[in-house]
């Protein structure tokens, strides 16, 4: 006897060392696995208390004071309320006590992070407790916690669609084909997924001979939402993707078959558990796991909030987003208190809802305790609160969606960089500031993401939301600016693309397509237009909206004044001022920061328009210009030391020896001899670079290039384009329809086309569009031609506009 106590106390005494041991490892940073520990350890008391608690619980009289003695389930039922009770009281007093956390030293934050064997003894307590309590208080907590486990499914939505989003955009921003076809591969899985599954809900749910006409409305209703979400997504006006619609379908499906499999089990349309028990293990092991993960998600998602945009009551508001100067900074940050990272409140909120969540789970959301002492079957509630969540997550999903489209001025609330979900998800844990790169100071790290290419931007963007926030602020793009690292983008929209435009990086060697806009509908063709670069951003102006023949038989083009801004850093177009007069094929160039417009003609002026005006970037207005002295129509611009020259371009008409040049300076017009030596009876592209060195190309024939001697006012041929060789065929060909473009001290000729000819010398020949593209220094002698990469599909063939953007410092 006294061995065998002796071994009874060594055991306790070693088991209280190793708790000890355990509870005093945990840090800082792998507080929140603790806590997710603890949670996991009240599910499995709950379980096991499910199975052997029964016995018991009717040996106590407070508990089992019936007149007749309850059915099994019922304590075990009671076994695992009162288990959830405990835990939800438990994280529930956290969560107050937290209310307000700012900063480390807080006397709470050591509370939240520390007192690891307090904790759990106070938590032991707090769970024995409630088995002393009286049944009214199980019973009003029941009933509370279907309420609180519906609103943990909506946390679930919410972080289902912040994780599915967060995905999409990872693989989609290595731009490579092998990730574009893993999320084809992974949607249709998911989609073939979603419709075995309605097929097996009609088969288990719609038995033959019975009336299930509510069963139905259920499942036709889901898939009524997959179809709408895959059309929503694929809109032109939204542009999405189908990854994160098929993995909501797919969810949405889940719930409903959830909401089925919980009907009362005497419903004559529950096939699946007509006659079982109240929740099959398999679906109950489905939902833990689920319920567990959710809460890991949440903790992890709550405590890794890098969003350097600081919410108004945070220590850095109403300052800078970065810091310019360094040495204050750094003198100021250590002066005020290192912040918390994350919301303590909402943390522990997330796993008080989850106790409501898990006990509806173990307990079937079947069974209410009450002072009858019988199992009461109330299936339908839970039917309806699943069913419910479905259509939430679908709307939640459809509004994350359109609600950028809808509301585009709302930026804050509804900005394409950031939507709804990823909204909602923030304001929910009051994410504050931390470093830019952890372990260096801000104003390095920033220096470090400064000098990368805007080539990489899409892979930096997917580290981390906060580092998204970074690259896309205003704030980032006046900061490379100030340390002349400027970045150079070359804008290309072909006929093959479909009205979405491309983007070249040259430091990358890289091309990007770029969201489609909004203003081009399907079917329609954008011409005409003038594409210019100024203030860091690419604005598209003016021009003709033709439909296709065979979309709109009937429809006329539309002359447009609309203008719409790319901005490379927020990735987005938007609408800005019109122009007071609609036009297309007009002259247009930036001088001096402002955009300048001519000529050209629209529905009510065929002739050509005299009209002229001014745009300002900065205070998005449109100015009115004197007219000129006589109209112009198909013309092109060009700023050429420091005035805006109208060049004609009416293919076909007698040669003119005249150009009319605009002064900004004096505000006037002036007729100017004719300065530039091609034909008007050909196509011609002019470049103006550095130094007011001019380049002009003529598309067609030998595509000589031609430079001017500003001093002696002479022009000579430096080269010419190259010839297109390709693949099985003998003769080197010439290409026309090529872009023709300036940037960063070289001459870039794009894409093209080139008639391939039968050898059989019949007359036939096929077109051949052209990606590739083509630079020089035009410097050399002779031009030294390389190829860069080619353009990325769909873009391709005849370049219809292409704006070359060299940053600099915003005014």
């Amino acid at each position: 006897m006294w061995a065998a106590s002796c071994l009874a106390s060594c055991c306790a005494a070693c088991a209280c060392d190793a708790c000890r041991t355990v509870v005093s490892s945990i840090s800082r940073r792998s507080a929140r696995i603790a806590y997710c520990g603890l949670f996991a350890l009240s599910l499995i008391v709950s379980w096991i208390l499910r199975e052997v608690a029964a016995p018991l619980m009717e040996k106590l009289p407070w508990i089992n004071h019936f007149h007749k003695t309850p059915d099994r389930e019922w304590f075990e039922t009671d076994a695992v309320l009162r288990v959830s009770l405990g835990n939800f009281v438990f994280f529930s007093i956290l969560s107050v006590m937290m209310i307000g956390v700012k900063t480390q030293k807080d006397p709470r934050d050591g509370i939240h992070h520390g007192g690891w064997m307090m904790k759990v003894i106070c938590w032991f307590i707090l769970v024995i407790l409630m088995f002393f309590v009286p049944n009214e208080v199980i019973s009003f907590y029941e009933s509370m916690s279907k309420f609180g486990a519906g609103f943990f499914l909506l946390v679930q939505v919410v972080l289902l669609l912040d994780f599915v989003h967060g995905w999409n955009d990872t693989w989609v921003g290595y731009d490579e084909q092998f990730w574009y076809a893993a999320l084809l591969g992974v949607s249709l899985v998911c989609y073939l997924a979603t419709f075995v599954f309605s097929g097996l809900l009609f088969h288990w749910f719609t038995p033959s001979g019975h009336d299930c006409g509510l069963n139905t409305f259920f499942i036709v209703m889901t898939l009524i939402f997959v179809f709408v979400f895959a059309v929503v997504v694929l809109h032109p006006a939204v542009g999405g993707s189908i990854l994160p619609a098929s993995v909501i379908s797919f969810y949405c499906m889940y719930l409903c078959y959830s909401g089925l499999a919980s009907e009362p089990r005497d419903y004559e349309c529950n096939g699946l558990h007509k006659h079982s028990k109240a929740v099959s293990t398999g679906t109950m092991t489905i939902g833990l796991l689920t319920t567990v993960l959710s809460v890991v998600y949440s903790a992890v998602r709550a405590g890794s909030s890098t969003t350097l945009l600081s919410p108004p009551d945070s220590p850095r508001a109403g300052k800078p987003l970065l810091p310019l100067d360094g040495k204050a900074e750094e003198k100021e940050e250590k002066e005020q208190k290192k912040p918390v990272t994350y919301s303590y409140a909402f943390f522990h909120i997330i796993f008080s809802l989850a106790s409501m969540y898990s006990a509806m789970l173990l307990t079937g959301w079947s069974t209410s305790v009450g002072e009858s002492g019988k199992l009461v079957d109330v299936g339908w509630p839970s039917v309806w609160v699943r069913v419910v969540t479905s259509w939430a997550t679908a709307g939640l999903f459809i509004w994350s969606v359109v609600a950028p489209i809808l509301f585009p001025d709302h930026l804050y609330f509804f900005c394409k960089t950031e939507s709804v979900y990823t909204q909602i998800v923030n304001v929910l844990r009051d994410s504050t500031e931390q470093s830019i790169i952890p372990g260096l100071p801000d104003d390095l790290a920033l220096r470090c993401l400064a000098k990368l290419s805007h080539g990489h931007h899409g892979a930096l963007e997917c580290v981390s939301r906060g580092w998204r926030d970074l690259l896309r602020s205003a704030d980032y793009s006046c900061f490379k600016s100030r340390n002349g690292w400027f970045g150079t983008w070359l804008f290309v929209l072909t006929e093959q693309s479909k009205n979405q435009w491309v983007a070249y990086d040259p430091e990358a060697d890289r091309w990007h397509p770029l969201p489609r806009t909004r203003a081009v509908q399907d079917g329609w063709h954008h011409s005409g237009f003038a594409c210019v670069c100024v203030s860091n951003c690419l604005l598209v102006i003016g021009g003709c909206y033709a439909p296709s023949v065979s979309s709109f038989p009937h429809q006329k083009p539309v002359v447009t004044g609309d203008v719409m801004r790319f901005d490379p850093f927020k990735k987005e177009w938007r609408m800005v001022a019109s122009m007071r007069t609609p036009r297309t094929h007009f002259a247009c160039c930036a001088v001096s920061g402002k955009v300048y417009v001519a000529g050209g003609r629209n529905l009510t002026h065929s002739r050509g328009i005299t009209s002229a005006e001014v745009y300002d970037p900065v205070a998005d207005r449109w100015e009115e210009l004197p007219a000129m002295p006589r109209p112009q129509m198909d013309c092109s611009g060009l700023s050429y030391r420091g005035s805006f020259h109208v060049l004609s371009d009416q293919v076909g008409f007698a040669e003119q020896s005249f150009s009319e040049v605009f002064n900004p300076l004096e505000m006037s017009w002036s007729t100017v001899e004719d300065i530039w030596p091609f034909s008007r009876a050909m196509q011609f592209a002019v470049q103006v670079m550095k130094n007011d060195r001019v380049y002009t190309i003529v598309d067609w024939g030998e595509s000589l290039i031609k430079t001017r001697d500003t001093d002696e006012g002479e022009w000579y041929n430096v080269g010419s384009v190259p010839s297109v060789v390709l693949a099985n065929h003998p003769r080197e060909l010439e290409a026309f329809g090529y872009g023709f473009a300036a940037l960063r001290d070289e001459l870039f000729v794009i894409g093209g086309k080139v008639l391939k000819w039968e050898e059989s010398g019949a007359g036939r020949f096929d077109i051949v569009r052209l990606s590739v593209v083509r630079v020089c220094n035009p410097l050399d002698r002779p031009l030294n031609w390389r190829e860069t990469k080619p353009m990325c599909i769909p873009a391709g063939g005849s370049i219809i506009g292409c704006a070359s953007l060299e940053e600099s410092s915003l005014p």
